[in-house]
C-alpha cells in the first residue's frame, strides 16, 4: 500500500530515500511487464533500472529484535497454514488449487525464536532481574507439563517414549516468585 506524503515525511531520510528507490524499481519492473505484453518496445535505462535488486529498508535491517523476528516468524507460519487448509478444502470442493498456493503449501514452518533469548541483556549475558527469572520459570513449567502429557498420551495409545523425555516429566516444576 502505497504511503502518503505525510506519512513519508515523518520517516527518517534514508527510508525516503529507499521507499522511493524501491518505488521506481518496482515501476520499472511494472512497465516492462507491460510493455513485453503490449508488443512494445521498453527505453534500455527503464529496461536496466528493472533489473536493479530492491534495496532493504534501514528499518528492516536495524530490526533485529527477538519479538521482530517472532512475528515474522508467525506470520510466515500463519500463512503456510492457510494455504494448507485452502488446498485440502480445494480437494474436498473438487476445486483447482492456484500453483502459487500449492507451492506455499509444501513450505516447511519455520521454528519459533526460543523464549529465553527474550531474556538476555544486549550483551548476551542472562538477565537476573525478577521479571526474567519469573518468565524463565513459567517457560520450564510448560515444558516440563508438555512433556508429562507426552509420556501419558504415548502410554495410552501404546507408543515408545524416549528416555530423555522421561526424564524430564520426572523434574520438579521451578517455583513462581
Amino acid at each position: 500500500m502505497p504511503m502518503s506524503a505525510g506519512e513519508e515525511r515523518s520517516l527518517p531520510r534514508r527510508e525516503q530515500i529507499a521507499l522511493r528507490i524501491r518505488h521506481g524499481i518496482r515501476m520499472a519492473k511494472l512497465r516492462v511487464a507491460l510493455d513485453g505484453a503490449r508488443g512494445r518496445e521498453t527505453p534500455p535505462a527503464v529496461v536496466q533500472l528493472s533489473q536493479l535488486p530492491l534495496p532493504l529498508l534501514p528499518s528492516a535491517v536495524e530490526e533485529r529484535s527477538p519479538a521482530s523476528r517472532e512475528k515474522t516468524a508467525l506470520r510466515i507460519r500463519h500463512g503456510i497454514r492457510m494455504a494448507k487448509l485452502r488446498v485440502t478444502l480445494d480437494g474436498v470442493l473438487g476445486r483447482e488449487t492456484p500453483p502459487a498456493v500449492v507451492q506455499l503449501s509444501q513450505l516447511r514452518l519455520p521454528p519459533l525464536p526460543s523464549p529465553l533469548e527474550a531474556l538476555r541483556s544486549p550483551e548476551g549475558r542472562l538477565r537476573k532481574d525478577p521479571e526474567s527469572r519469573r518468565e524463565t520459570a513459567l517457560y520450564l513449567r510448560r515444558s516440563i507439563r508438555a512433556v508429562r502429557l507426552r509420556v501419558v498420551l504415548d502410554e495410552e495409545l501404546g507408543r515408545p517414549t524416549p528416555e530423555a523425555v522421561k526424564q524430564l516429566s520426572r523434574l520438579k516444576l521451578p517455583r513462581l516468585e
